[in-house]
């Protein structure tokens, strides 16, 4: 004789299912694409990526009155940041440049009129292991060394000037600065591809949901930037699908300067545009032509904000391609930041119980500026829900690219009647 249970699902706990699935995924989403961050570039297209050969260096903006003090310098702000607690021990000079080797320093010709010599040493320094959740942990805390530049002047200054970098470097801040330089993002394509496929078992019994979002952007800072982001999810048989369009006004010269076009289709039904910000009052000028009150400039609400680094440059190593995220500090910062996050939306309170998560993160930078990055995610969780035990991988992969640098045009779409919003 056998005894054969089902397990009926009522209308309330298929509901919480899903709202749990939209919280884990939402969660884990808002973690992960704090990592997507890029910058613009001329993608070359292929599966294979270029080395990254732009960057030669870059003079500290500070002066010093000796060598050991340029160099503690150069530890203290190159190296040091909010996950590598650096700190110097020593600077020992190994030899002088020779005059090819000054000449190829990336440093201005009427600078190199003041200098009196330019040397190169290796700077000691330690690194300390994090003792808390506020610092994510480093590998270990014995001695390492970095090799740096000083530059000597005539009137007996001293800076020091962060080098060319090699695979495996820590990376410096003067080469996070410069890729990530306001300059590189001033007109861009990006394409933006996320995934997040979820594999859940109960009793032997695999199931599978998942969610996606597209975006295809265009920005011009002189003009305009358009966003079309479409989402797509799959939440227990509950297919979903949510389209926004997103113009944003970037002339300077426009009544709409600062102002958001938005709109958005769900399940096939599209809204009307509707605008954000309001029309900038025209003043007189002293030419006696009219000229637009412009919002500040320190506001930072455009769509590049989303890419912008939420990392400073401690998180990173160099690669002959660009760089990458430490593996264990982002594992690591994954497990404190959804361990956060779970806690903050009440999953914990729903049962569900975070297991191992793994992650890396690869960036690719040509000429000068981040072409591609690729984030992946996966991360194990379980959940107790009435006497059952459910137990879930999910994997995450964002894929980020830019292209068409400095030759973007973006369209505006043509049903938007600004006219109307005189």
């Amino acid at each position: 004789m056998y005894i054969v249970c089902y397990h009926k699902i009522s209308v309330r706990e298929m509901d919480m299912k899903k709202r749990l699935f939209t919280t884990i995924i939402a969660a884990l989403a808002a973690v992960l694409c704090a990592f997507a961050f890029v910058a613009c570039g001329g993608d070359k297209g292929g599966d294979t990526h270029p080395e990254d050969t732009a960057y030669q260096g870059a003079l500290s903006a500070e002066t010093y009155t000796s060598p050991e003090l340029a160099a503690k310098a150069f530890i203290d702000v190159e190296v040091s940041g909010d996950v590598t607690d650096a700190t110097f021990v020593s600077y020992t000079k190994t030899a002088d440049l020779t005059e090819e080797e000054v000449d190829a320093l990336d440093i201005s010709d009427a600078e190199k009129e003041s200098i009196a010599s330019v040397e190169k040493g290796e700077v000691k320094y330690t690194v300390a292991a994090g003792d808390s959740d506020l610092t994510v942990r480093t590998s270990a805390d014995e001695g390492k060394t970095y090799l740096v530049i000083i530059v000597k002047y005539n009137n007996q200054t001293v800076k020091y000037y962060s080098p060319v970098l090699n695979e495996g470097d820590p990376l410096t801040k003067s080469y996070y600065d410069k890729v990530f330089s306001a300059e590189n993002l001033k007109n861009v394509t990006l394409s933006y591809n996320l995934e997040i496929p979820i594999t859940a078992s109960f009793k032997g019994i695999s199931f599978t949901s998942s969610m996606s979002i597209k975006i295809d952007g265009k920005w011009d800072e002189e003009s305009y930037g358009y966003l079309k982001s479409t989402m797509t999810s799959d939440i227990l048989g509950e297919k979903q699908t949510v389209v926004m369009e997103q113009l944003y006004v970037n002339d300077k010269t426009s009544k709409f300067s600062g102002s958001i076009f938005a709109r958005s289709t769900l399940n096939g039904e599209t809204t009307g545009w509707m605008m954000e910000g309001g029309i900038q009052t025209p003043e007189l000028g002293d030419d006696d032509d009219y000229d637009v009150d412009m919002p500040d400039d320190d506001e930072d609400d455009d769509m590049l904000s989303m890419f912008m680094p939420a990392f400073d440059y401690s998180y990173f190593i160099k690669t002959k391609t660009g760089f990458k995220i430490n593996s264990e500090k982002l594992t690591e910062y994954m497990n404190i930041a959804l361990k956060d996050a779970f806690e903050q939306s009440g999953a914990a309170t729903m049962g569900i119980k975070l297991g191992k998560t793994s992650a890396s993160a690869d960036y690719y930078v040509y000429d000068g500026k981040i072409t591609e990055s690729v984030v992946t995610l996966t991360c194990n969780y379980s959940m107790e829900m009435e006497g059952m035990h459910y137990d879930y991988v999910m994997n995450e992969k964002i894929t980020v690219k830019y292209s068409d640098y400095g030759n973007t045009n973006v369209v505006v779409p043509s049903d938007i009647d600004f006219e109307s919003y005189t």
